[in-house]
């Protein structure tokens, strides 16, 4: 994982606009736990092209490592950017349900499944719905 990263990181940072190549480095930097270089290659991807899937896959990221509030930056970034994007409100409403804001979950688990009523995380947002009731 490391030898890949090392490969990765330079013709990231030569083409920023290349989002697949800083996902794929962050993917990798991920899987070796090295979280914050991780971090800073989603950022370089959604600041170089800020669309809500690369700002979703920053708060995402940030999300799995349970960092709430740069999570919640990036993902209203996300809602910001594209607000019919489904997948933020998804990851909006874990992160509410894991601050214990019941209402603010149940609202964007709803915008969620209205957005993409059989979406790959409709029976998780489903599941998470009934727990918080």
């Amino acid at each position: 994982l490391d030898e890949a990263a090392a490969t990765l990181e330079p013709a990231g940072r030569a083409n920023p606009q290349d989002t697949g190549v800083l996902h794929l480095w962050g993917d990798i930097l991920t899987a070796a736990g090295r979280f914050p270089e991780a971090e800073e290659a989603y950022l370089l991807a959604a600041q170089a092209v800020p669309t809500a899937g690369n700002w979703n896959k920053l708060g995402a990221a940030l999300l799995a490592r349970g960092e709430l509030d740069k999570a919640e930056i990036a993902l209203r970034q996300a809602e910001a950017a594209d607000p019919q994007a489904a997948d933020p409100q998804f990851y909006l409403g874990r992160l509410f349900a894991q601050r214990g804001e019941s209402e603010a979950a149940r609202a964007a688990l709803a915008r969620y499944l209205e957005l993409a009523p059989d979406g790959p995380w409709a029976g998780d947002a489903r599941a998470l719905l009934e727990g918080l009731e």
